[in-house]
């Protein structure tokens, strides 16, 4: 009996150490998204206000305070900068089950109410499975949601460079036409095809580079940051 306490103690403690670590490595982490040594700006100004309660292996439990730099026109915490916060969390919940960077391939999101300017939420992350990386399918092709990954990170770049400050994905829509296989070259073309106030619309095609063949089509809304960035040039000089 006591040695078998004893293997229950020493498993315990094993346990509570692993946790430790587990912590440590989000706070880490979650400090280099804050410092700017790692992610996207906006996803610096988000980061910045979230604070830890709970963490072990595949769970994640903050506090947020919405402010002034994530809110819309009506003082309520902006859609857009909900999601990228909420992809964040996903990202570092997964990070304490892999130890490794993971990148969403695949995202769906219900909005039920608001949120208020300085309003405190809660926000949980929990590991509900696990399957192989997913840059390629079982079948060889690209998988769709990498590519809808690609797309969204191509469909930012894209407005960046017309607005000069970040901007988040607040309506994505992708249609396939055909698949890519593992190693085949492709082009990806964005383009902005409109904007209305702070929101920038992109248009992003996927072609096959060998016969131009059309892949995917996505048309994405995007919605500004709150805080303008300088556009940087390179001199000519």
């Amino acid at each position: 009996m006591e040695e078998q306490h004893s293997n229950q103690i020493w498993v315990m403690h094993k346990k509570s150490m692993e946790e430790s670590i587990i912590g440590e490595r989000i706070e880490k982490h979650l400090r280099n998204l804050c410092n700017g040594s790692k992610g996207y700006a906006i996803e610096a100004l988000i980061a910045n206000h979230v604070r830890p309660i709970n963490i072990h292996t595949g769970f994640m439990l903050c506090e947020f305070v919405v402010h002034h730099g994530v809110s819309d026109e009506n003082g309520n915490w902006h859609v857009g900068a909900m999601a990228t916060l909420i992809d964040v969390i996903g990202s570092l919940t997964v990070f304490s089950f892999t130890a490794s960077d993971n990148v969403t391939v695949d995202f769906a999101l219900s909005y039920f109410s608001n949120a208020k300017l300085q309003e405190e939420v809660e926000i949980e992350g929990k590991v509900m499975g696990k399957k192989e990386r997913m840059t390629s399918d079982e079948n060889g092709n690209w998988h769709v949601g990498a590519m809808a990954t690609l797309i969204d990170i191509i469909g930012g770049l894209t407005a960046f460079s017309f607005t000069a400050y970040e901007n988040v994905t607040v309506d994505f829509a992708v249609s396939y036409f055909s698949n890519a296989k593992l190693y085949e070259e492709v082009e990806i073309e964005g383009k902005v095809v409109g904007k209305k106030e702070r929101m920038t619309s992109v248009s992003v095609k996927v072609r096959k580079k060998h016969n131009g063949e059309l892949v995917a089509l996505a048309k994405l809304w995007m919605a500004a940051a709150n805080s303008k960035i300088t556009r940087v040039f390179t001199s000519k000089i």
